[in-house]
């Protein structure tokens, strides 16, 4: 007989269970399967519509480039597919602009990188071409701004060499134009809005390594930057504790900026540590470690206002289905309910209603079109 402690509607319980299987079904009981996506997908790009509905576009499956462009319903839990890209995009971005529309930029297709971009439009359900990039990429972050432009950022280009070059798309003209590109080349980076309008940018890797960390704020490479739209520059800021790349950077309801996990050079492998950014000081500060090590894993904001991390990779085990939740108020993490299925490059969103959901990724057999669902609090 194995005792079990759940958490129930925030009330402990404790289960009593006779069989491996009872135990396991519920550690999952906080995830729910819902529809599966039409087609197994990674390596791709999504976006949260006005509606509430997500946007699911692009990536690969067995090797074969995914055009195809599919809706997930969570009044229904049902996944319809939509029109399809005019290209194939493998490892693009996806941003919802300002009048509802998303565009998507860059990835990689029939053997090139790929400087074309492309607009959805959510009522229609169509697809049109839009401007070119200055310079093809994948592997890029691309950042909505206050003012409406979208800022994308490093990637790897055509020539396989890693971009430092920055652009700035103009919803109104439809163009996109160069502006001053980073202190450092990086791709597999994080790009954050913070509350002033300014973006962070943190970690990532170039050709010789990951941007480590240096021992002078102003010394480059910096393992960290600010882009100011306002000049039109990039500012130097607070060098993070450690290096990273396949981390992620959650804006949290105080203005800071909680990046977690990745692959940290001086380990060797995944990392559980996390920083915590502070806009007003410029400096970061370590706060606590996760208990699993992970890259290429998930997160979105919880809904007491800390963070919930999902999934990822880590060597020597493959993909994950474990999941922590970080609070704020303590700079701790306890664990959250196992996921049905492991799953590492995944999509993660927090719907409008307050549920997480997760899609496609990489189960460690290969891509997945599974989707499943957690009520907040999970």
């Amino acid at each position: 007989m194995t005792r079990r402690r759940i958490l129930v509607a925030g009330v402990a319980l404790v289960l009593l269970t006779s069989t491996p299987a009872a135990a396991a079904q519920a550690a999952t009981a906080g995830w729910s399967a819902t529809g599966s996506m039409s087609v197994a997908r990674d390596h791709f790009a999504a976006a949260l519509l006005e509606t509430g509905r997500l946007l699911v576009v692009g990536g690969a499956v067995g090797g074969q480039l995914l055009a195809t462009a599919e809706l997930y319903d969570p009044g229904i839990g049902t996944w319809t597919p939509t029109a399809s890209m005019h290209t194939p995009r493998y490892a693009p971005t996806a941003t919802r602009l300002r009048d509802g529309r998303v565009l998507v930029a860059g990835g990689f297709a029939n053997g090139v990188d790929l400087a074309s971009s492309e607009i959805y439009q959510p009522a229609t359900g169509r697809w049109s071409a839009a401007g070119t990039m200055v310079t093809a990429r994948r592997d890029h972050e691309a950042t909505l701004l206050q003012g409406g432009g979208v800022l994308v950022t490093g990637g790897l280009a055509r020539d396989a060499s890693v971009l430092a070059d920055a652009e700035l798309y103009d919803p109104v003209t439809d163009a996109w134009g160069a502006v001053a590109p980073m202190p450092a080349a990086r791709l597999q980076h994080t790009a954050t809005l913070l509350r002033d309008g300014r973006v962070l940018v943190t970690g990532g890797e170039q050709a010789s390594g990951l941007l480590v960390p240096p021992a002078g704020v102003y010394a480059r490479p910096r393992a960290a930057d600010l882009y100011d739209p306002v000049l039109r520059a990039w500012l130097p800021t607070g060098a993070t504790h450690s290096p990273r790349r396949g981390h992620t950077a959650t804006l949290l309801p105080d203005g800071r900026v909680l990046i977690t996990g990745g692959l940290d050079a001086s380990a060797g492998s995944q990392t559980t540590t996390a920083e915590l950014y502070d806009p007003r000081t410029g400096g970061w500060s370590v706060t606590g470690a996760m208990a699993t090590a992970r890259a290429s894993h998930g997160a979105v904001m919880s809904g007491d206002g800390g963070v919930l991390v999902m999934g990822g990779f880590r060597d020597g085990v493959g993909a994950l289905a474990s999941t922590e939740e970080y609070t704020l108020a303590t700079g701790s993490w306890t664990a959250g309910r196992v996921m049905r299925t492991p799953r590492a490059a995944l999509a993660s969103a927090k719907l409008p209603d307050g549920r997480v959901l997760v899609a496609g990724g990489h189960s460690g057999a290969g891509a997945t079109a599974s989707t499943e669902i957690c009520a907040a609090g999970c």
